[in-house]
């Protein structure tokens, strides 16, 4: 399968957005020679050098031209909130049902990461799975125009409760956001339905 992965955002978006790009480029880092050594083909667009719309438009362009199976495009939300997304284009078309599909699996490769120590060792952050209809903003450009099943992943809030800002800017939060989107890719790859 030919996986698409990217970070969201550029390094010429806004601060929040700037932190949100590098954060999650530590975690393509770790996740693209994972998935490769499952056999997978990956493509890692990255365009952090070029202003944010222009990043998003090349992104999207790019994972189209190498005709990728899947996409997913990795963010941390912003805004306050005490719960992670993984968010897909829930317009009827021919991606909508496998991007469904791969953003219960994404969520559930968040449920999958250990947490903390027994009795309590589940990871603490409630993940939903959100169907968007409707551009809002130019934000959700990578889900409506991506010739793939695709999904944005937010598995915690930066400026949220103390549990996720605390993972956010742990030592392992680059292995863990990684770990855990390999698995739900994991869970989708073997999905004989598919």
């Amino acid at each position: 399968m030919r996986i698409g992965i990217a970070p969201g955002h550029s390094l010429l978006a806004t601060p929040p957005q700037t932190y949100e790009h590098q954060r999650c480029l530590e975690v393509v880092a770790r996740l693209a020679p994972m998935l490769r050594d499952a056999g997978h083909d990956v493509a890692t667009p990255i365009f952090g050098d070029q202003p944010n719309d222009s990043a998003l438009r090349a992104k999207v362009k790019y994972l189209n031209d190498v005709a990728v199976d899947c996409a997913v495009e990795l963010h941390l939300n912003a805004g306050g909130g005490d719960y992670g997304l993984a968010v897909y284009w829930g317009v009827r078309n021919s991606y909508s049902l496998r991007g469904q599909r791969l953003a219960r699996y994404l969520s559930m490769g968040m449920h999958a990461l250990p947490h903390g120590s027994p009795p309590d060792d589940k990871f603490p952050i409630p993940q939903h799975v959100r169907a968007m209809h409707q551009l809002q903003r130019g934000s959700l450009y990578f889900l409506a125009a991506t010739h793939a099943p695709s999904v944005l992943v937010e598995p915690a809030f930066m400026d949220g409760p103390p549990t996720h800002r605390d993972w956010i800017t742990s030592p392992a939060f680059a292995c863990d956001y990684a770990a855990a989107v390999y698995l739900g890719l994991r869970y989708y790859a073997e999905d004989s339905t598919l």
